[in-house]
């Protein structure tokens, strides 16, 4: 499947996830105004709803919840920090750009494959760290990310068309197993892959736990898990 991906609407820069999330919250509200009600004596125990009028608008809000662990990056020289992967994710939800002489946050386009596309500004983020090394350097990061969907029509100038997306992986949805097959190696559109930290979610109970998973099934590569592979908790509790 494809891996969901920021994509800054003015540069056209890309901000991948490392792991596609395994949910994705919408939340709407609609543009209500609250009036005066003062038509009942003080003390009534009458029970009524306060009158309202719609203003129009309204706001759409988008939560992500996003795992990042320098051990699934495979490169020559894989970081150590993973703060060095998370930083792009919090400097767009900074007042970065300049338009119009005013300091404004980037509008940017959360991309999954073909079923999301949406116009959004970062409103908040939030991150946890674990697997702390001795140095003091992060090695795992939860983040919670939240975004508000913004109108086309007020969207920056010189904006740039969605970019296709890298592709990712991820895995069937099991009930608890003490194995799991894996069924693809995500190179097609509707291949569902080895999403190592799912895995270990439906395996050993903890996300977390994949470095785990990944040592008693012999697994070097956690990004790269060859279709048929069968991962087992190994007797583990």
């Amino acid at each position: 499947m494809e891996r969901a991906v920021f994509l800054d609407d003015k540069t056209g820069a890309q901000v991948s996830c490392l792991l596609n999330p395994e949910t994705i919250t919408l939340r709407r509200t609609a543009g209500l105004l609250e009036l005066p009600f003062d038509g009942a004596p003080v003390g009534s125990t009458g029970l009524s709803d306060t009158p309202m009028v719609a203003t129009g608008g309204g706001r759409t809000e988008i939560e992500l919840d996003l795992l990042f662990d320098v051990g699934l990056v495979v490169s020559e020289a894989p970081p150590t920090d993973v703060r060095t992967l998370t930083l792009p994710l919090w400097r767009l939800c900074e007042n970065s750009i300049e338009i119009k002489a005013r300091r404004q946050v980037p509008h940017v386009w959360l991309l999954w494959g073909r079923a999301w596309s949406l116009l959004c500004v970062i409103e908040a983020i939030a991150e946890r760290f674990d697997d702390i090394a001795p140095s003091g350097a992060p090695g795992r990061s939860w983040i919670r990310l939240r975004a508000r969907r913004v109108n086309d029509s007020v969207r920056p100038a010189e904006s740039t068309a969605p970019a296709t997306t890298p592709s990712s992986q991820g895995i069937p949805g099991l009930d608890r197993p003490t194995a799991i097959t894996v069924t693809g190696d995500g190179t097609e559109a509707d291949d569902v892959g080895g999403r190592v930290d799912l895995i270990a979610t439906e395996l050993l109970g903890d996300p977390a736990a994949w470095p785990r998973l990944c040592e008693i099934n012999g697994i070097e590569d956690p990004l790269r898990i060859a279709a048929g592979t069968v991962l087992s908790t190994g007797g583990a509790p």
